[in-house]
């Protein structure tokens, strides 16, 4: 049965998937996701700062002033 809001379903699949590497990493002792950033953000500073313009592009692209009641469907 398709589900009624496949945004929700790629949303648990995408932290599924995180989740089940990260714990993969920490039991077989290879690099996990925030080791890997931590070793980014060392070698190269500003990343930090370029990853929460990034974040911080998408929240507001994605949820500054839309209202789906308001909306036209198609957006």
């Amino acid at each position: 049965m398709p589900s009624r809001n496949p945004g929700v379903a790629a949303w648990g699949l995408a932290f599924a998937w995180l989740a089940g590497y990260e714990w993969w990493a920490l039991k077989t002792h290879h690099q996990s996701l925030s080791r890997a950033a931590w070793q980014e953000t060392t070698a190269w500073p500003p990343l930090t700062f370029l990853a929460g313009m990034v974040v911080g592009g998408l929240a507001v692209h994605l949820w500054w002033r839309w209202n789906p009641d308001t909306t036209d469907a198609g957006a």
